[in-house]
Parts: structure tokens; sequence; C-alpha cells
């Protein structure tokens, strides 16, 4: 049996007595007219493009809308992931049902996603971490095919791994899934399936609503939206810090946007208090900061030094950069 990091569970009590009880309870209320306004404009803003990338000439705003549907697909999977895989928001039968309308056009099963994002979070940084495969981003060609969707899937899958391995995968090989979830887990795949068909049959109907507003961005932009979103989790942590669990990138009103408060610096707040809404990372923000820089949390201000790292320094994914960085000048110094 895994053990749970004891070092973040230290921390979390650190935090937990810095704040205290009535703060917390706050920061995590609930408004679920913000939860229903935030499905409605992001399935808004994914017909809408599909529209414009149907409609528009191939051009630099049919590029960045392009682009930015690769953005709105994930945040099907950030909009499943806040309310109904930590909230539950509406209870657990209609939490399922929208997590499955969330994630279907994604091609990934509700159930195992919310089943393994859990063990993620129950034994980040520790054997069991259901995110384990982001170590096989140890080299730039694996880094590289990851920009691709075919390239998400080889990595999820371990099979781009350098080691032998009998960790699970990403999706639905976890150590103890019970029948009742492989079941739920086969009926999801079905779902997909019949839904992927449904769409390759109305392609011949409407081929540049279809194949330019949805395959393509699924294609190719969701996964360099994805490889962002990896970079500003766990791509530069402090491991000997648990207070320094994510990259923590000051994010902007952009950015928080595009990743649903949930990248840089809101998923470092978001892996001590999973369960605060998105419309209160802000305020959560604002009071753990102080905390976060007395425990020595390193604070990135640039997306392009991110990227920089990870892909032609070739950083290795959830390490401290900062100490990889000195101890190549402390080799390169004593050769």
């Amino acid at each position: 049996m895994a053990q749970k990091n004891e070092g973040h569970q230290r921390a979390m009590k650190h935090i937990r007595a810095r704040l205290g009880r009535e703060i917390i309870l706050k920061l995590h209320e609930e408004n679920h007219i913000y939860d229903a306004l935030a499905m409605a404009l992001i399935w808004t803003a994914l017909f809408t493009l599909m529209y414009l990338l149907g409609t528009l000439s191939i051009g630099w705003v049919w590029f960045c809308c392009f682009i930015l549907q690769g953005f709105i697909l994930q945040l099907l999977g950030f909009c499943s992931h806040d309310l109904f895989t930590h909230r539950q928001v509406g209870g657990p039968w209609i939490a399922r049902v929208c997590s499955v309308l969330c994630l279907t056009p994604l091609a990934l099963p509700a159930t195992a996603v919310k089943k393994t994002h859990l063990e993620h979070h129950r034994y980040f940084g520790v054997e069991g971490d259901s995110e384990e495969y982001k170590s096989d981003l140890d080299r730039r060609w694996v880094k590289l095919i990851f920009l691709s969707f075919p390239g998400i899937l080889l990595v999820t899958s371990r099979k781009l791994s350098r080691q032998p391995t009998t960790k699970y995968a990403y999706m639905g090989k976890a150590r103890y899934f019970d029948s009742e979830i492989v079941k739920k887990i086969s009926f999801e795949q079905k779902i997909i399936i019949v839904f992927f068909v449904c769409l390759l049959g109305l392609a011949f109907i409407w081929p540049g609503y279809i194949l330019l507003g949805y395959f393509l961005p699924l294609l190719f932009a969701f996964p360099l939206a994805s490889t962002l979103r990896t970079l500003l989790e766990h791509a530069d942590i402090q491991p000997d810090n648990p207070f320094n669990n994510s990259t923590h990138y000051k994010t902007g009103s952009i950015t928080r946007l595009l990743f649903f408060w949930d990248s840089g610096d809101c998923h470092t707040v978001h892996h001590f208090f999973p369960a605060i809404p998105f419309y209160r990372i802000n305020a959560a923000l604002k009071l753990m900061n102080p905390i976060f820089s007395e425990q020595g949390v390193i604070v990135h201000k640039s997306i392009a030094k991110i990227i920089y790292g990870w892909f032609i320094e070739n950083r290795a994914h959830g390490t401290n950069w900062s100490k990889s960085t000195q101890l190549q000048r402390e080799t390169y110094l004593s050769r």
C-alpha cells in the first residue's frame, strides 16, 4: 500500500493553522450561478469557434481561432476537473453525466480520469502517483512527440519509458480498479466511440465545421495547450520543499482564464485545497502567497523561460531546475 506524502501533510497543517477554519470555509463557498455560467460560456465559445474555423479564410485570424480552440477544448477538461471531479456539483449522478459531457469530446472516459486524478492528489510525489508517467518526459524527442495527440497517448500509456515499470498508466490501469469502475469505464468508452462515429458522419454534411473546427484543433492545437498546462503544473518543483509542489508561475488575468485558475501559482493552491472553486482562487492566492514566500517557494515570471528550460535546456520534469542548473555549473567548472 502506497503511503501519502508526509511532507505535504505537514505543509497542509501549517497552512490550515495560519489561515484558520473560518477563512478556509469561506474560500470553499460555492456559487452555482458562476458554475453554470462557466459551463455555458465554454460550450458557447467551442461552437462559436467551430463556426468561425469552418467559414473564415485561412489566415492569421483563422490561425488565432485555431490555437484558441485548443485552449477551449482544454477548458472542457478543466471545467470537469473543478466542478465535477473535486466538487461534485449537482450530486454524484449529475456530476458524472456532466463530466462525461465535458470529457467525451476529448476522448477521455470520465470515470478513469476522476479515479486516476484523485490518486494523483492522494499520492502526489510518492509511489502510487498516477502522473508518474510524466517522468518519461526526459528527452527532447519525447517532449516533441508529446505535442501531438498520438504522442500524449504514447506517453500516458508508458510506451516511451526507458525503464521497465509495473506502475499503472494514466487511463484505466490503476492498481485496484474494481469491477464496478471497470464497467463504468467500459460504458463511457462506448459513448466515446459512438460520439466520434456520429461526428465523422456529420463531417460529410458540414466538413468545414467538423474537420477544421473540431478535429484539427483536437489533434494539433489541444496538445499544445495541454503541454503548456503540463509545464505550468509540475515541471519545476522543489521535491524537498512540500510548499513548492508546482511550477509557481505568477499567473495574470489571461493565463488564469485560459487555464481555468488551475495552473502555475493557482495549481500550488489547488494541491493544498483542491475543492476551492475557481472563482475563489484569486482570494486564496492573496492569503497564501505570503506563506509560500516565507517557505522559499521559487517564483517564475516568464512562460518563455519555462518553455526554454523544458525544451532547449531539456530540464527533467518534476525536478528542481535551479538545483540542476547549479549542478551543471559545478560539473563544468570541475572539468
